[in-house]
Order: structure tokens, then sequence, then C-alpha cells
């Protein structure tokens, strides 16, 4: 069973757990869509007592809202006295009413899934707390230390507030061991096979998160913890649809081996758009006896990163692979003694995604046409309020590389629903070429690709130039 779950399940639609894909009778309906980490969000959801230090809540208020689950009337009140103690704007804050009794927004909270009508909804899956496992059946059996039946009702009324259908699932889904890239696939650890043992098979989860989530193809990495909670995100992060943070341990620490195990699985995985992932490795140094830094355990806000730091030498380093991996992003690093190395920033935190957002999709061009030849572009463009595109700003933005200037060429409709396509005028000696995506509704929201341009760009490499999947 451990061999078995520690290798990547890649999970066709409606596929059995032998390979073979049942019979089907007619077309199958269409799927949901579960957001990405970096799509348009409205703010941030936590709960109060807070435990996350105060420059990340200012900061995260300064950005967008914050939406902040209290159990009563007097914890309102100490939440908003706080806020504005320290200066944040508490027409910035929503207060929402609940049940909850723990601080794991991101473990406990719902998924956000776009359904096939286009209406965005809340997925809540069972909570009774974050399990445990013991190696070296590292995702078998599980332990609960406590339970925390508030926290499974807490999105009741976070659905509520937000005016969004509920969907309950009668399945344990964590959310820090669920990370999606936004096209329908999904990574998590087997430890999620191990928490649904007692209810269901694995065959069964898998289908479950298909139909209710749109994961198509799910890849269920092997265990890296001695004893811990083996959620992905302590040592994985996808940044966009085809770029892996990978923690690298030290190689005297226990998790090393059992880490560099599952990035040999990742190097032979292809993205949603059926290309290799760029693995990018950041270094987690021990910042307390054997725990090491989680440094992969950041929250995507936007144009905005917000990575944990640790108080080590480390943290510097840390925050350069940021923003070299993400270029044009805002990368804060937020210092504290209140992270774990299980548990930190992004265990804490979890977007609101916008319901009226400007979708943009693109795969991009990695390779030039030959000289002069023009680039084509294509993306898909959704603009989820309905209330249609502002055709003047539906554009690509391109320029040489090294110029500061950028021209812009037009979008036009591709001939499908949402799908737009624009040319690049060709370069006779190769040159590298630059370029982003901009799109605009007219309820007024802007939305680009890459989601921090234009600071952040795509770049189409010179004639010749070798292309980077690893770092």
């Amino acid at each position: 069973m451990r061999d078995r779950l520690a290798r990547s399940l890649v999970l066709a639609a409606g596929a059995l757990l032998c390979g073979l894909a049942p019979a089907r009778e007619e077309a199958a309906a269409p799927l949901p869509r579960t957001c990405a980490e970096w799509e348009p969000a409205l703010g941030t959801l936590i709960a109060w007592p807070l435990a996350l230090p105060r420059d990340l809540v200012v900061e995260l208020a300064r950005e967008a809202r914050l939406y902040v689950l209290v159990k009563d009337g007097p914890a309102e009140e100490d939440a908003l006295d706080q806020f504005e103690e320290w200066g944040i704007d508490l027409t910035r804050v929503e207060i929402i009413p609940s049940t909850v009794q723990t601080c794991w927004t991101r473990d406990y909270g719902m998924h956000l899934v776009f359904g096939a009508d286009g209406v965005l909804r809340g997925v809540d899956p069972i909570y009774i707390d974050t399990p445990m496992f013991q190696a070296p059946d590292g995702c078998g059996k599980c332990q609960y230390l406590s339970r925390y039946p508030g926290d499974d009702r807490a999105n009741e009324a976070a659905a509520a507030h937000l005016g969004l259908q509920l969907i309950k699932m009668e399945a344990y889904l964590t959310g820090g061991n669920f990370l999606v890239d936004g096209h329908g696939a999904a990574f998590s650890t087997c430890a999620v096979v191990g928490e649904n043992q007692p209810l269901m098979s694995e065959g069964q989860i898998l289908e479950l998160v298909r139909q209710l989530l749109g994961v198509e193809r799910y890849h269920l990495l092997g265990w890296t913890e001695e004893y811990g909670i083996q959620h992905i995100d302590c040592w994985f992060k996808l940044l966009d649809p085809e770029t892996m943070l990978v923690k690298r341990a030290p190689t005297d620490h226990p998790e090393h081996a059992r880490v560099e195990a599952n990035v040999a699985v990742l190097e032979k995985l292809t993205s949603s758009f059926g290309r290799p992932y760029r693995i990018v490795r950041i270094d987690c140094p021990r910042f307390r006896g054997d725990a090491i830094a989680a440094y992969t355990n950041s929250y995507i806000l936007n144009d905005t990163v917000h990575v944990p730091l640790f108080g080590v030498a480390g943290d510097e380093e840390a925050l350069d692979v940021y923003r070299r991996s993400m270029p044009g992003y805002r990368v804060f690093g937020c210092p504290w003694q209140g992270w774990r190395e299980f548990d930190a920033l992004h265990c804490r935190t979890r977007a609101v995604f916008d319901p009226h957002m400007i979708r943009m999709s693109h795969a991009p061009l990695r390779a030039p046409p030959p000289a002069p030849e023009p680039c084509e572009v294509a993306a898909l463009i959704d603009d989820r309020s309905e209330s249609g595109l502002v055709r003047e700003a539906l554009f690509v933005a391109w320029r040489r590389s090294g110029q500061a200037d950028w021209t812009r060429v037009p979008f036009l409709e591709g001939g499908a629903p949402d799908f737009y396509q624009a040319v690049i005028p060709g370069q006779a000696d190769g040159a590298a070429v630059e370029y982003y995506m901009h799109a605009q509704d007219e309820s007024g929201r802007v939305a680009t690709l890459p989601p921090s341009a234009p600071d952040g760009f795509y770049t189409i490499p010179a004639a010749g130039a070798p292309a980077h999947e690893k770092e």
C-alpha cells in the first residue's frame, strides 16, 4: 500500500485504479473548476483570536479586504478594537460571526469552485482536526489529537456572508494538503487517502474530488515527515500553472531523501499545457532543533506573495528565490517566532476569490518561430461579471528584450467563446521578445497575465537560446 501511494497517481477522468477507463454511453458533463491561488481575490479569510503577526495582518488589510471569523460578540469587539489600534481601515474589514475554534482557515476553509454554469460556490469537506501520521507508514492510519466541531461548521457562516451556495463534501480534504493549478490538476501527499480510509477507498475519494472539484489529474506524492501532518504545502508550492517551488532539506535531515524521491516523480510530470514543469528549489535550513524552515508555506494574494521567515541566515536567500521565480510580484517577508515547520503562513490564511473575476489563461510561448515569422498569441479571457470586455483595453503588450517602451497589439476574437488571439510581429534577427496580456470589463475590473504585469512579463527566448526547466 505504501509503495503504491508513494508514486504519483494521475487519475484520468473516470479512470479506475487499474488504469482502465469505464465505458461511457454519452459525453461527460462539464466539470467544475477549482480556483488556483494566484487568481483574482477580494481578500483574505483569517480567524480571531489571531495567530498571525501584526505586520502581516496590517499588510493584508492594506492590499485587499480582510474577512475575519469570530465566535461571538465580545470577540468581534476585541478584533475591531485591535485592528483600529493598529491603524487598519475598518471599512476594509468584514466580521463573520461563526462557530470558529481555531486559526487554521486553510485547512477547514471551503474550496472555492466555479461550476460549469460559471457561478462560484464553496465546497465544504468534513473537518475534525489536522491529522498526524507516524512513520514508517507515513500516510496510513492517522491520529487526531483534538476535535473541533466548530471549525467544521464555520464554512456555513462564511458562505452565507459571501452569498455563496455551499456544497457539502462527505470526505476529508484539508486545504494545506490540496494545491491546484486552476486547470484540472491537483497535488496532495498520500495523507489524503489515509485520512479518508474510515469512509471510502482511494478510488472513491479521487472520483469524488473529480466530480466536486473538477480534478482530472490528481498527483499523490509520498510522505516526508517522520511524524507529522504530511501536508504538501510544507515542502511544495505551485507558483503558476507550470512552476513548482520545492523544498531542499539539509542532506543530513530525515526529510531530505523523501523530498528528493518526490522530486524524481515531479520531474516526470507534465503540466496542464502538456509541457514539463519548471522546478525551482529553495533551501530550507534548520531554525529550531531539527525543525526546518517551511518557506514554501507562503501565501499569494493577487500581485503579492507573503513568505514566512524564521530568523535564520537562509531567510534572505529564500526571499531572493521568490523574487527570481516570480518576477514583478511584490515579495513581502514575514518574520515571526510563531511559525512552525508544519504550520506557518499559508496554513492560517485563505483567499476569498472574486466571483466576478476576469479569468485569463495562456500557455506562455517557450520558443520563437523561425525569423522573421510573427508570433501568434492565444488566450482564454472570461469576464465572470458578464458585463462585457472593453475592446480598447483588450491587448497584448510587447517589446524587444532590453527596451523600455511597450507596443500594444489588439486581441481579436478567436472563433470560440472567450477565446482571443493576437499577433506579435516577427523579429528579423531572432531577438528575444517580452510580452504580457491586459483585459478590462465594463464593471471596472482589470486583469493581466502574468498577474504581476507590467513589472512581470513572459519572455519568448532569442532564436537558439536554451530552455530551462529546472533551477
